[in-house]
């Protein structure tokens, strides 16, 4: 708020400032003959009772009158000879007694000629300093008065948004029942855009739920349904004397109908696992852990799903980090998952520390993923391959999680090309979560 008044008030004094300068200049630009007139008027009747003095007194009392009057009144005067002044252009204007030179407006400067040879200077017009100091101080009060209103102004629209801006972290905490007030405490065109902005999204997050819901009930149930059917046939067709051939036919056909109804059960998992996730009922708890010794017990686990060789590759010596360790999990099973469909043989998993924060990445040596669809992949149910072969497995999830989990971590995901041939994704997060 400081900021915002600052540059609000520094603006607003150089336009008060500046302007007033400006218009000013113009101003006497403009009307400088009728100024310098109402001057030689102002200035006129001093001058008629100098040359009438100047008349009735000598010349000494006439200049000790002079001196009095320099001395005791706020309008200095000095006489002097006409060539004893330094002039320059006013000379021409002195030409004739009462003749009058205006040498300054601002100051109120004059010159004005009583004989054929004396010249009275007037001016400039003094002020008594307890008066120069109110003058000043009413001169500054506008610029006050004005900061003093913008200050308001900027507090009353500080505590406008503060409110909004709080509203706006309650939504994004997940509290989408959240709205901004509307009426004299707010924005109104800003508020009542956020609150149909908001509307529109609470909507489709219980449409999203709803979905998520129907998938949760409507599938698993047939499923395993089916999967009690496919049962009961198992053991009927098993009473049956078939021929081996048959029999052997049958039992494929009754293979890939369980390989499916497990395809299916893995997707359903996954659709509900993300959806949670997207519904911000992640809640992670970090802690801190030798990432080293936990990257050894994953191993352990990661060897029996996989298919090609694993290696991990770490610093010397116990690091840590803080994150939540069963989340962690879950992304470096996706990882190692993902890579594991596209390796020819090998896959690396690699831990390194970059300032503050920790980086997990895990490189394979098969085809990679090309430039322009590295950004695609992390988003749900795409595939680099759009044939969706049972060679490449998966339903285009698993990266998707990954993100959440990352996001959850205040970390990044990165995908480049690994050294292997291959692709090469990294997370980071930093060692210190907020």
């Amino acid at each position: 708020m400081l900021r915002l008044f600052a540059s609000l008030y520094f603006l607003a004094f150089l336009l008060v400032f500046q302007g007033s300068s400006i218009v000013e200049r113009l101003a006497i630009h403009i009307y400088e003959d009728e100024i310098i007139k109402d001057m030689k008027k102002d200035f006129y009747g001093f001058q008629i009772l100098l040359e009438n003095l100047q008349s009735k007194i000598d010349e000494k009392a006439f200049k000790e009158l002079l001196l009095y009057i320099s001395d005791n009144t706020n309008v200095p005067t000095e006489i002097r000879a006409l060539d004893a002044w330094d002039l320059d252009d006013g000379k021409q204007q002195l030409q004739q007694v009462g003749d009058i030179y205006i040498e300054s407006i601002s100051e109120d400067i004059l010159y004005t000629r009583l004989n054929h040879n004396q010249v009275v200077k007037i001016g400039p017009i003094q002020t008594i300093p307890s008066v120069l100091k109110l003058s000043a101080a009413l001169q500054f009060a506008p610029y006050l008065l004005t900061g003093i209103t913008i200050l308001i102004w900027v507090s009353w629209q500080q505590y406008k948004i503060l409110k909004l801006s709080l509203a706006t972290q309650k939504f994004s905490e997940g509290k989408l029942s959240t709205r901004a007030q509307m009426g004299i405490l707010s924005v109104p065109n800003l508020s009542k855009a956020f609150n149909t902005m908001a509307e529109r999204i609470q909507r489709l997050f219980l449409s999203h739920k709803h979905l998520t819901n129907a998938v949760s009930h409507e599938l698993r149930s047939p499923i395993t349904r089916m999967r009690f059917q496919l049962e009961l046939l198992d053991r009927h067709l098993g009473k049956l004397q078939l021929a081996p051939q048959d029999q052997h036919k049958n039992t494929t056909f009754l293979k890939g109908l369980s390989d499916n109804l497990d395809g299916m059960d893995k997707l359903v998992d996954e659709m509900l696992g993300y959806a949670k996730m997207e519904r911000s009922e992640l809640l992670a708890t970090p802690k801190e852990i030798d990432i080293t010794a936990w990257l050894t017990q994953q191993k352990e686990t990661l060897l029996t799903e996989v298919s090609k060789a694993l290696t991990i590759a770490t610093p010397e010596g116990n690091r840590y980090a803080v994150f939540d360790d069963e989340l962690m999990a879950r992304l470096l099973r996706n990882l190692v998952t993902n890579a594991d469909r596209y390796a020819k043989s090998l896959i690396i998993i690699e831990l390194d520390y970059e300032n503050d924060h920790v980086s997990l990445s895990v490189s394979d040596d098969g085809i990679g993923i090309p430039q322009d669809k590295r950004q695609a992949v992390l988003e749900p149910f795409f595939r680099v391959d759009p044939s969706r072969t049972d060679s490449t497995g998966g339903h285009g999830l698993g990266l998707a999680i990954v993100t959440q989990i990352v996001r959850c971590h205040n970390g990044k995901i990165d995908i480049q090309s690994s050294s292997l041939g291959g692709a090469k994704v990294t997370v980071r997060w930093p060692l210190q979560l907020s």
